[in-house]
């Protein structure tokens, strides 16, 4: 019986934990790096750092997360998916017209 409730606690605790909010300026921070890493792989180089490609980035994506009334709701899990989807993206689907449906929180 002792197992079985602890069982259940951990159950619980791990399905909240899933849904805690994460903050906006780490959502924007965890994207833009992603993003920047998937552009200096897939193009030629540009003369940005990734420090400069990531910090123009993210202040850029507030715009579009607020726009779309997600600011200070994405959840760690959202985030872990899209950044997720960015990273595994081929060259040619990520020079294509069509966003990584996980980053669904940053379409307005």
């Amino acid at each position: 019986m002792k197992t079985i409730l602890i069982l259940f606690m951990l159950g619980f605790l791990s399905l909240f934990g899933c849904s805690k909010k994460v903050a906006d300026e780490q959502v924007t921070s965890k994207v833009a790096e992603a993003l920047c890493g998937k552009m200096k792989e897939c193009s030629t180089p540009t003369g940005l750092d990734g420090e400069t490609c990531a910090n123009t980035l993210k202040s850029s994506l507030l715009v579009p997360l607020e726009k779309n009334g997600k600011k200070g709701k994405v959840t760690a899990k959202e985030l872990d998916a899209c950044v997720k989807e960015i990273k595994s993206q081929d060259c040619s689907a990520f020079g294509g017209p069509n966003p990584p449906g996980s980053c669904a929180f940053f379409k307005g």
